[in-house]
């Protein structure tokens, strides 16, 4: 044990010393990367979008107690064009990472290359959430496990609020992680006390 441990270090010195000798020439041009993001038209953008509604879209379906069989993605364009996409889902679903998965995928298949005003991602086929699920033996992901971890997470935003917990990829980004519906400005909206003339 205490040899393979030894090696490990030597192993991870060599890596760090390697990835120093690489980073200390390195020079950005914040300009240039960021024109580079822009020439993709939103793409890059786009699945931290996705990502967003299906969180919400997946903790709203779970809050009322149903799932989801029909997923659709709607694009709209710079010039207002708007395209969408939809699939019947195998099963129904309110897993955020399985609507996530399948969001992606619509996207794919839709996206023309247009830059993006605007991306929706909309559920139909409602069912009540009873707790079924037709085995696939292909199938490796652990959807129980999943649903017991979107639950967690539920429970935790209601008792501590909706940025108790977050994934990572939100952090320091300018996209809400619950993103879709009623912006957060007018969540926060007492609109019993707001007088109109």
């Amino acid at each position: 044990r205490t040899m393979i441990l030894a090696d490990s270090f030597i192993a991870l010195d060599y890596m760090f010393g390697k990835m120093q000798w690489m980073l200390d020439g390195l020079q950005t041009y914040p300009a240039k990367m960021e024109h580079n993001l822009w020439r993709t038209k939103g793409l890059i953008f786009s699945s931290k979008v996705l990502l967003a509604l299906a969180e919400t879209v997946g903790a709203r379906l779970r809050e009322h107690g149903v799932r989801a069989q029909v997923l659709a993605v709607g694009i709209k364009s710079h010039d207002f064009k708007y395209v969408s996409h939809q699939t019947v889902l195998n099963q129904a679903t309110d897993i955020t990472e399985e609507l996530y998965a399948h969001a992606c995928r619509l996207f794919d298949e839709v996206w023309d290359g247009r830059p993006i005003r605007h991306l929706g991602l909309h559920t139909s086929r409602i069912s009540d959430g009873a707790d079924m699920r037709q085995m696939d033996m292909f199938d490796v992901m652990d959807y129980e496990r999943l649903r017991k971890l979107n639950r967690a997470v539920d429970g935790i935003r209601k008792t501590h609020g909706i940025d108790a917990v977050k994934r990572a990829v939100f952090l320091g980004s300018p996209i809400d992680h619950l993103s879709g519906g009623v912006s957060r400005e007018k969540r926060s909206v007492d609109y019993g006390s707001v007088r109109i003339d």
